[in-house]
């Protein structure tokens, strides 16, 4: 707003009270560096203009023009609020400096159930199964003293539980698989470095702390999150792959830090004096803000994605690296965007589930007729009531109500239900498991692993493709792709070897209703 005379006076008054935006700037606690951007708005004569700083500091300065006067207007913005977590450097005990909180262990665990809750919360999972319900209800009516049942009293209430036993024991074994996974995972090797040990020794996974130094080098999993400090590369470049992360084989650049990135030694690394203060634990794998405060100098060096490794990701074409870790255990971000394993069901189950919902609907009617049946049938100055009297003389309300009888015939029909169905089932899903576990054709001889079945419960829906959509970027070839061979409805359109893969030959084209729907 363009002012001039007697408002110049007031101008010069407010300039000296609030001060230029360079004493503003440098007197700010996370200098002109820190991680967030800080606003600078200018307003003139002509107008307002407002834009992001190239290098943000922990305060906002914004400067208004008054009549050819800039008066320079601090004021503290929420970058501090948003780093929640601080780590000192030095090896210091894994506490957030901030609050006094303990970090996590590395320790992760991708298991369904815990030795406190794997009974209750399998048979909780078990119950879901339509069939299993029926049987507990119909095991309940025949072991009431009212001698309801045709049959004997435990004549449904063993099987369910042999049915329940052993489907308790094949998810019992499947998750103890994930366990045998989860330590053989917590317990690979890293090498950390300590002050009292500059070489480095070998630590386990899940002994890594939050703050700690780690070496790793060439074709090397990156054991937690960490920031880049140095690596071998004289422009201070790492290269990862994050197949495992995200399914992208292309090597991802790693930028060390300007300020660390010419430590060759370890004891470089622990003459580093200060602490970093970042972001808390998220799900955002593509993001991360922290900043670095060094000793000796004056402003805080930013942190963002582009220098922080995630766990998970490995090292590539490059010798070695060095990291100081920052989330570890539950806090990487890998962690934080699982989810607690499902209890899945396949297509056939689901299936299984209706028609026998069906089942049930014709039983209880075969149930509710059978009753009513008998009610007519043995009602008073019948034939039947007469036979009735003559096998029981005396009265009994429990035989005589037809209530009861219903449910007596819903027993007697009780086998229209296989209760061996889900039983056995299950075991055939395990026994295709194995198979699919012992088959040499799925060995991979590089790095010597076979194919693990962690949920047997999906075997059916192995190879039940809808849809199949491919990608060609065409970064080191041509962009151009051209037809070899594919299947439709079962039917092969081209012509495919089995030992050199697709040919240049098309031996049939698919027809026009396909090829353009």
């Amino acid at each position: 707003f363009g002012m001039s005379g007697e408002h110049n006076l007031a101008a010069e008054q407010a300039a000296r009270l609030i001060g230029s935006p360079q004493q503003a700037g440098d007197d700010s606690p996370m200098g002109t560096t820190g991680s967030n951007k800080g606003l600078n708005s200018t307003v003139n004569s002509t107008g307002m203009d407002s834009g992001l700083m190239s290098k943000g500091g922990g305060s906002s300065s914004s400067s208004l023009a008054f009549g050819g006067m800039s008066v320079g207007i601090t004021g503290p913005t929420n970058a501090r609020a948003t780093l929640e977590r601080r780590i000192q450097l030095g090896g210091a005990t894994p506490v957030n400096v901030l609050n006094n909180s303990p970090f996590p262990s590395n320790y992760v665990s991708t298991t369904k159930y815990e030795p406190w809750n794997i009974v209750p919360k399998n048979l909780w999972e078990q119950f879901h199964r339509v069939a299993n319900i029926w049987f507990l209800i119909v095991s309940i009516f025949q072991m009431l003293p009212l001698e309801l049942s045709p049959t004997n009293k435990y004549a449904t209430f063993f099987p369910l539980c042999c049915v329940l036993f052993l489907t308790f024991c094949k998810d019992a074994y499947e998750d103890y698989g994930r366990r045998r996974e989860d330590r053989h995972v917590n317990n690979q090797i890293c090498m950390a470095l300590d002050a009292s040990d500059l070489q480095g020794k070998p630590v386990k996974w899940k002994d890594v702390t939050a703050g700690s130094y780690l070496l790793i080098r060439r074709d090397e999993p990156v054991p937690a999150d960490m920031v880049l400090l140095a690596c071998s590369n004289e422009d201070g470049v790492a290269y990862v792959d994050t197949v495992q992360l995200d399914g992208e084989s292309s090597l991802k650049p790693k930028f060390a830090l300007e300020e660390t990135m010419c430590i060759t030694e370890t004891t470089e690394l622990f003459d580093l004096r200060g602490h970093l203060d970042t972001e808390p634990p998220n799900q955002l794998v593509q993001s991360f803000s922290g900043v670095l405060y060094l000793q000796g100098f004056p402003r805080g060096v930013p942190i963002d994605a582009k220098g922080f490794l995630l766990r998970g990701s490995t090292i590539r074409n490059t010798s070695w690296v060095y990291g100081l870790v920052v989330f570890t255990g539950v806090d990487t971000k890998i962690v934080q965007n699982w989810r607690k394993t499902p209890s899945k069901r396949s297509r056939v189950e689901v299936t299984a589930n209706v028609l026998l919902m069906i089942v049930f609907a014709l039983l209880l009617l075969a149930a509710a007729v059978s009753a009513m049946a008998r009610a007519l049938y043995v009602a008073d100055g019948t034939v039947g009531a007469a036979m009735i009297f003559w096998a029981w003389p005396k009265p009994d309300p429990l035989r005589d109500n037809n209530f009861l009888a219903f449910i007596t015939f819903m027993i007697a029909y009780n086998n229209l239900i296989p209760i061996s169905l889900y039983v056995t089932t299950d075991l055939a899903r395990t026994f295709q498991g194995l198979c699919m576990e012992w088959d040499l054709s799925m060995y991979h001889p590089e790095t010597e692993s076979s194919c693990h079945v962690k949920n047997s419960g999906l075997n059916e829906d192995l190879g039940q493709i809808e849809f199949v959509l491919t990608d060609k970027t065409g970064t080191l070839t041509e962009n151009k792709m051209e037809f070899k061979a594919c299947s439709i409805n079962g039917k092969v359109y081209g012509r495919w070897d089995e030992q050199v893969g697709p040919v240049d030959y098309v031996a049939a084209v698919p027809p026009e209703h396909i090829c353009c729907p």
